[in-house]
């Protein structure tokens, strides 16, 4: 359904918004080249769903040229909080409702801990459905956002105490139930980040002893319950036994088999496969002697693969000018380093910052927070 409204209002304003900005061009670029290489996989498989799903990325873009001229900025990030809120409470509801004693990460805890984003709407039926897989990083991420807007919009007196505590409530419970080390990731990184921000602010004190003290509290009283406590035991264990653990061992065996596939097929170091995971899972098997994953979990790895060398490379672009533009532009400079601890996750782990749901956030924010003050300095009119 948001597509729908995306494709109407791509028609409604013409294509320039897809090019008003240097990082749309990027974006353009780069998943272009997907979905021209997405029409040519249909030789050796036909997977037409690779077509549309790289289509529907570029419709993504314009989200960017939109929030950019949106004139009450901060007004449409205070809603974004409160439409966080309201997924957090979602989120929570379907998480009791299927609570059982016997929830643990092994039986069902890292869909049921998803938000809506793993979610949809069976019109045959007219009831919520669950989607294949997991998307417990995407979920995870997503909640780290909405917290760092919260705290972004408080710190500058944009958002009131009630609301911000009630961020601060309900974000802790999600990342609780949560099995997202992504989220976890990225929340550290953030942490670690701010100590070294200069003149630091005391909300930001308050709030990093609130969460460390409720984390170590919750842990302490309820640890061997806690979905994300029994995650990370799970990891530390694995890593303790094998030197490794199974997630993390098939995307280095998916990584390597693909390096090993394209240095034996140097054409499709210039050419990518598609966004089709049938057909990368089908040219890269034969070269990995461990089980390996039909998605590369690696947005660089996930560019060059399904893109070639003009997705990968503009990707790295892409990431140096958003660094350098939330650096010198952006206010917000906490929204700054959850920009980079979601980039260096994603480098490593996944490729989340692409879901829909985080990837249409992530425009927003960004052409909210960086480009709508470069469009102010140039004494250009909003809309809205």
């Amino acid at each position: 359904m948001p597509e729908i409204f995306l494709f109407l209002g791509i028609i409604f304003f013409g294509y320039r918004q897809f090019l008003a900005y240097k990082e749309q061009k990027l974006l353009l670029i780069m998943f272009s080249s997907i979905l021209f290489f997405s029409i040519v996989a249909q030789i050796n498989i036909a997977d037409f769903s690779s077509i549309l799903k790289s289509f529907k990325e570029l419709l993504y873009i314009p989200i960017i040229y939109w929030a950019s001229r949106i004139k009450n900025r901060d007004k449409v990030l205070k809603h974004l909080v409160l439409i966080g809120c309201i997924a957090l409470v979602i989120n929570l509801g379907f998480y009791i409702t299927n609570f059982s004693q016997e929830n643990t990460i092994w039986s069902g805890a890292e869909s049921l801990s998803s938000g809506m984003s793993n979610r949809a709407f069976d019109l045959s039926t007219l009831k919520l459905v669950q989607l294949p897989g997991l998307a417990h990083g995407i979920w995870g991420s997503y909640c780290v956002l909405i917290f760092i807007v919260a705290c972004s919009l408080y710190s500058n007196k944009k958002i009131n105490l009630t609301l911000f505590l009630t961020v601060v409530f309900l974000f802790s419970v999600n990342m609780v139930i949560s099995v997202s080390r992504e989220a976890l990731l990225i929340l550290s990184l953030i942490l670690f980040s701010y100590l070294w921000m200069p003149q630091r602010k005391n909300i930001y004190k308050f709030v990093i002893i609130f969460c460390t003290v409720g984390l170590i509290a919750g842990v302490w009283l309820y640890g061997e319950s806690l979905p994300i406590v029994q995650k990370l035991v799970y990891t530390a264990n694995s890593v303790s036994a094998d030197g490794t653990e199974g997630n993390i061992q098939l995307r280095l065996n998916t990584w390597a088999a693909y390096f090993q596939f394209i240095g034996e097929n140097l054409q499709y170091f210039f050419a990518g496969l598609g966004l089709s995971p049938d057909n990368f899972y089908n040219h890269v098997k034969y070269f990995s002697e461990g089980q390996i994953v039909s998605v590369p979990e690696s947005a660089l790895v996930y560019m060059q693969a399904y893109g070639g060398l003009l997705s990968s490379i503009s990707i790295v672009i892409l990431f140096w000018i958003a660094y350098k533009q939330i650096n010198t532009r952006s206010e917000y400079k906490l929204i700054k380093y959850f920009f980079l601890g979601i980039l260096v996750t994603n480098l490593f782990s996944s490729v989340s910052m692409f879901s829909d749901l985080l990837y249409a956030h992530l425009c927003l924010v960004y052409g909210l927070v960086v480009l709508n003050n470069a469009f102010y300095e140039k004494g250009n009119t909003y809309i809205g």
